[in-house]
């Protein structure tokens, strides 16, 4: 007779956790006779409460086993064992029905105990007499627990057909053998097919049956093992109930990787497959009849983990199931919805179609009904991330892109799924048909919330890539979509490391802003971004992703040839710190990585005059502390007027970096007023230092302002900025005291070197822009022409400081400190014409062919190092048939050749007497007489510079004093005093006064 183990199961629970004798009432007789040999054992051994005792005793008298076993319990020991030897003796052969109770018992203990290799006697216990044997199992093991291993119980037990039940009714009457058993089971390694696994697998499901509290943690402890998986999925498809065994399913077969799917995905598991499909198939069912709103969310998963990862495909009829489970409109959880729309995408037989049939025409209704239902759902705001899910869809149909496709499927089901290229166009069609546009998309796309600290540490999917995505298909610029303003929101939100797709998305916004002829960004917002404190870090990251708008806007409209960047962002440029931003890209490499190349590419093209310098690098990396003084740039001004320069300059060392670019105005005035007379040196040093901090974080706003300050036609409104940016030598108009004081003058060759870069940059830029339109030829023509106008301006500037170097003909007074002041000037006007020189040699040689005041050759050899190379444009200046700069290249070389005493420039030497002579022999007398005037004194000293070339010096010497004696012999009516003969007979004489014997001239 079968026990009914779901009945029996309360009473078996109450004894495993105590509560059995304070609920001994509960239960009625029926319940109570399996476990007769437990409770009357207990009652013998008074192990019952003392106000239940009597009353248990009372109700098991009443049992018809009672005595027997009560009989069995009180039996002489020593009678005992001598049955249990004669059971011994005589085997199982006497029939098991024809003995006493304690012959019985006797039997029954040594069956279990017997070491024999037979699977189970035959006919020892029949299945009318297992229910007694259960009794007599159960109560030997109670009282005679030494001949009754629990161990050698369970063995046994699976031996032979009616074992399980035996050990199932020992079990309820000795619950603490319940773990020790199913660790036994748990450890037996046996075949799922052969008997022992057969019976192991009929007694786990009645001890499921009996004590449901161990269910979930035997079956993982089974689905882990590979030959008890199978098993374990059969009995938690039928012991389990809805929720548990989506919650044992799930994880187990999220993975391929795990023991269970490798299994199922055998065909060998096929039957087991089936069993646990039809179950989520028949629960997908009712979910569906009853059109619950309920989520449902691990049902659907089980669904899809089950059909991605063990390949069973769904009958027709479960595949319709499967497709209303997914399709469900009155579902409101994100979570699930998104994880239906992946579905739809991962399950091809959902969305296929025979190769002769339009894709759109036999798509499944409900599949167009859900893809509706998701457009209406995506516009309430409370669905942002279902939002930002279906347009990610949608971005990836849009462009094709399968690999997206596939790995955000990945993401999902943590499995790879393959969709064929055809597969996508249908989706494709059907998402753009049913659910949103490409219109709508762009749209959607271009309102999605941004993303709070982006960085590049951030994982997985978010609105840039959608972003992204569609600006690279152009879908914004072909529906004149603004994506502007998200784009400001999400800048404003990103944080470093920068993330690379924020930056491409700049850089491509950018360049499709420009080609539309939009400023993109709007002014006010980067107006709004650049006001404020210069040095702070909330929204530094912000600057330098705007200043990467700023550089690829440019860029892209100097390709084009488009004008409209003076409309939109005209003043921009001069009034956000460029070469700050660039310091601080620069210095904090990791953290701008991702933008740092395109950042200084661009910058070095655009504004190659604004780019880092030492330091700029400095500053950005450690601004330095300082104090913020509540001072106005008015209090400033009106301490100025009162002379208090002292003390304002006190304070100015004492602020923070960002409030002297705030007093930028200011500190170009005080600039200004250091030029006066009565300002300490210390205070004028002061000041430089001012200037000079400024220059490396705000160049051009300062230069700009200091423009307006010094030149007075910028302040007549004569010319303007753009004027100073094409022609930098108008400069030179400035306030005369800055090109007469070294320290301010250093400030104003920094200045000059910026405007002159920006002019070439802004010169071939324009050249570039132009040629694009031109022909070859054209092109080449240009080029010579832009390089010529380059060369041109720098020989302009280097006159205009050549000019500046000389005291005569900057009227300076004759007096000791004067002159000190002039040398330094001329100093620095040298470094920077050696600088020039250095980078176009051609330069050099255009100042040279112009000539310079010959008084001003030995200062300009003695300090630009450069003018060694002069040597090489030596010949052809004296080829040429301008005397004046025949005398020119001779003093030039002379007195390169003073400074450096080699031999090349002793053979630059010789090559001029050789000149010399020549010019002697075939020119005519006057030109040569004019020549030597000059040159004369400058011959004299190649004597003491090159003592091997005296002789061809004095040789070539006689020779021009005889000529000069000769023409003064053929013109008598030449008054003697005014004659050059007379003048350059008298130079010789003097010069050679210590090589000849030729008395001086009176």
């Amino acid at each position: 007779m079968a026990l009914n183990l779901g009945k029996l199961s309360p009473l078996f629970c109450s004894l495993q956790d105590g509560t059995f004798w304070d609920t001994i009432n509960n239960f009625d007789d029926d319940e109570l006779k399996v476990f007769l040999p437990f409770l009357i054992s207990s009652c013998f051994h008074n192990d019952a409460s003392g106000d239940v005792f009597p009353e248990l005793l009372a109700r098991l008298c009443q049992f018809p086993e009672g005595n027997r076993i009560l009989t069995l319990i009180r039996q002489n020991r020593t009678e005992f064992e001598e049955k249990f030897q004669t059971s011994h003796e005589g085997g199982f052969n006497i029939p098991f029905c024809k003995v006493d109770d304690i012959t019985k018992l006797a039997m029954v203990i040594r069956f279990f105990n017997e070491s024999s290799k037979d699977e189970f006697p035959a006919g020892f216990i029949s299945d009318d007499e297992v229910p007694d044997a259960a009794m007599l199992l159960s109560l030997g093991y109670i009282n005679y627990p030494h001949l009754l291993p629990f161990g050698k119980i369970t063995l046994k037990s699976l031996s032979f057909p009616n074992g399980p039940q035996l050990l199932i009714t020992m079990l309820m009457n000795s619950v603490e053998l319940l773990n020790p058993v199913l660790n036994i089971l748990m450890g037996l390694q046996v075949s799922e097919e052969s008997s022992i696994g057969r019976q192991k697998g009929v007694l786990l499901t009645q001890l499921f049956e009996l004590c449901p509290r161990i269910h979930l943690s035997i079956l993982r402890d089974m689905a882990s093992s590979k030959r008890d998986c199978l098993l374990a999925v059969r009995l938690a498809a039928q012991f389990l109930d809805d929720e548990a065994i989506l919650n044992f399913i799930l994880p187990l077969t999220w993975n391929k990787s795990t023991q269970l799917v490798q299994t199922l995905s055998k065909a060998s598991s096929r039957s087991t497959l089936t069993i646990l499909h039809d179950r989520l198939y028949k629960m997908a069912s009712r979910i569906v009849e009853k059109n619950d709103k309920q989520p449902y969310l691990t049902l659907l998963q089980s669904l899809m983990t089950i059909q991605n990862n063990c390949s069973l495909k769904p009958s027709p009829e479960q595949l319709n199931i499967l497709c209303s489970l997914i399709c469900r409109v009155n579902v409101e959880d994100d979570a699930y919805l998104e994880f239906a729309l992946a579905s739809l995408l991962a399950i091809l037989s959902l969305t296929s179609f025979p190769q002769n049939q339009l894709p759109v025409n036999r798509m499944d209704e409900m599949i167009v009904a859900f893809l509706k239902h998701l457009a209406i759902e995506i516009t309430k705001e409370h669905r942002e991330s279902l939002r930002i899910t279906v347009i990610y869809v949608g971005v990836c149909l849009s462009g094709l892109r399968t690999d997206f496709l596939k790995t955000f499927l990945l993401n999902i089901f943590k499995t790879k799924i393959t969709i064929p290229p055809r597969q996508v166009q249908l989706l494709r069609t059907t998402f753009f048909s049913s659910c949103l546009s490409e219109c709508e998309l762009a749209t959607r796309c271009a309102t999605l919330p941004v993303s709070v600290n982006l960085n590049s540490e951030f994982s997985g999917r978010s609105p840039i890539h959608s972003v992204h995505d569609l600006l690279c298909s152009g879908t914004f610029a072909r529906f004149n979509v603004d994506l502007g303003p998200w784009l400001e929101n999400q800048i404003m939100a990103s944080s470093v490391p920068v993330h690379n797709v924020l930056s491409e998305v700049v850089e491509r916004f950018a360049a499709e802003s420009a080609r539309a002829g939009r400023s993109g960004l709007r002014k006010k917002f980067i107006d709004d971004l650049f006001e404020g404190d210069i040095l702070s870090e909330t929204v530094l990251t912000a600057r330098v992703v705007t200043l990467l708008y700023l550089l690829s806007y440019r860029s892209q409209m100097d390709q084009l040839a488009i004008g409209a960047v003076d409309n939109f962002f005209r003043d921009i440029y001069s009034s956000i710190p460029i070469r700050f931003l660039l310091s601080i890209v620069e210095c904090r490499g990791t953290n701008y990585s991702s933008c740092r190349t395109s950042i200084m590419r661009l910058a070095t093209d655009i504004f190659p005059y604004m780019l880092p310098t030492i330091d700029s690098v400095k500053i950005a990396r450690a601004p330095g502390g300082g104090m913020s003084f509540p001072f106005t740039t008015d209090e400033y001004f009106g301490m100025l007027k009162r002379n208090e320069i002292g003390r304002i300059l006190k304070v100015l060392d004492a602020s923070l970096l960002s409030d002297l670019v705030k007093q930028l105005p200011f500190i170009v005035e005080l600039f200004r007023k250091s030029l006066d007379k009565d300002v300490l040196l210390p205070n004028v040093d002061s000041v430089i230092t001012l200037w000079s901090r400024l220059e490396n974080v705000v160049p051009r706003m300062l230069y700009e302002k200091s423009c307006l300050s010094w030149v007075s036609c910028l302040q007549n409104k004569e010319m303007s900025l753009a004027d100073i940016y094409e022609y930098p030598t108008l400069l030179f108009r400035c306030d005369r005291r800055i090109l007469s004081s070294p320290k301010h003058f250093s400030c104003f060759i920094r200045m000059l070197t910026f405007f002159s870069a920006a002019s070439k940059n802004l010169l071939m830029r324009s050249v570039h822009t132009a040629n694009c339109s031109l022909n070859e030829v054209e092109r080449q023509e240009r080029d010579v022409l832009s390089i010529a106008v380059d060369h041109t301006r720098g020989s302009l500037l280097i006159q205009l400081l050549i000019e500046v170097s000389d005291p005569k003909r900057m009227q300076d007074e004759q007096t000791p400190s004067a002159l000190k002041r002039r040398r330094l000037v001329r100093k620095i006007a040298c470094e920077y014409i050696h600088q020039l020189f250095i980078m176009d040699k051609n330069i050099m040689k255009l100042v040279l062919f112009q000539t310079f005041p010959l008084h001003m050759v030995p200062y300009l050899v003695e300090d630009v190092p450069s003018m060694f190379v002069a040597r090489d444009f030596l010949q052809e200046m004296l080829s040429l048939p301008d005397i004046k700069r025949r005398i020119f290249g001779i003093s030039l070389m002379i007195h390169v050749s003073k400074k450096y005493r080699i031999t090349a420039t002793c053979a630059s030497t010789d090559l001029i007497l050789d000149v010399l002579h020549t010019l002697l022999r075939f020119c005519e007398a006057s030109i040569n007489v004019k020549l030597f005037l000059k040159i004369v004194p400058t011959l004299a000293e190649i004597n003491s510079v090159f003592p091997q070339l005296s002789s061809d010096v004095t040789h070539l010497l006689m020779r021009v004093y005889s000529l000069a004696a000769n023409r003064m012999a053929l013109n008598p009516l030449v008054v003697e005093c005014q004659s050059q003969e007379k003048q350059l007979m008298a130079l010789i004489k003097n010069s050679l006064a210590d090589q000849v014997n030729v008395a001086p001239a009176v």
